[in-house]
């Protein structure tokens, strides 16, 4: 509920001072990845419109409290996709999505907030449409292994911001060597489009190992 989101930024905010940004929790955006709802989409798809529009109050609402409180970006979104492409069709996403992802952006900068869409898995079949036409101003969970690489986002949309494509796997089962050198050739072609924050592509998996994580931000300077 509403207490619960303030408490958990209002404790964020005071660990994170003013050398870290919080982002805002919540504002998400997403048809569910089970079968029944996949199916709605074909059979049924006011019901699904219905679930998304509760999904944008709901965003707008979370989205009003945090903006009090001091957030300004968004970590939004939602999975949608895994390494063979979109798990409905671009057809569904420019539908049933698009129309209410732009009014969960819009309501984000309407109180000067930044949002970012996060969702790993291969976007490209739906990339005009979520970052050249929703008003999204960042992607996060930049799937390295599903072909989603920074420099060709960048090229088709440099006014976008990327977060991670270092990929998770590789920092699991790799060694530090080849996370330094996937982090290397991540600064030589991205840094130069800006609008780059280093990262995992997702979730720094259970039994990572540490040197490899230290690695990562070693071959960036930052360590």
């Amino acid at each position: 509920g509403k207490e619960d989101l303030v408490r958990h930024v209002v404790r964020w905010r005071e660990l994170a001072g003013d050398e870290l940004e919080v982002l805002g929790r919540g504002a998400g955006l997403s048809i569910p990845l089970h079968e029944e709802w996949l199916t709605a989409c074909v059979l049924a798809p006011d019901l699904v419109g219905e679930l998304l529009d509760a999904q944008v109050e709901l965003a707008k609402q979370q989205i009003e409290v945090q903006a009090e409180l001091g957030v300004r970006i968004v970590w939004g979104g939602g999975d949608l996709a895994d390494n063979n492409g979109p798990i409905y069709g671009p057809k569904v996403f420019k539908e049933m999505v698009l129309p209410r992802l732009r009014r969960i952006v819009e309501h984000c900068h309407r109180f000067g907030m930044r949002y970012l869409f996060r969702s790993d898995g291969d976007l490209w079949p739906v990339a005009r449409e979520l970052f050249g036409e929703s008003g999204v101003d960042g992607y996060g969970e930049i799937d390295y292994d599903a072909g989603m690489r920074i420099p060709e986002v960048q090229a088709r949309f440099p006014k976008l911001t990327c977060w991670g494509n270092v990929s998770c796997r590789l920092l699991r089962l790799g060694r530090p060597e080849q996370i330094r050198d996937l982090v290397n050739e991540l600064m030589e072609k991205a840094l130069p489009g800006g609008r780059w924050i280093l990262g995992s592509s997702n979730t720094i998996l259970p039994k990572t190992p540490v040197e490899n994580v230290l690695a990562m931000y070693e071959a960036a300077g930052l360590r």
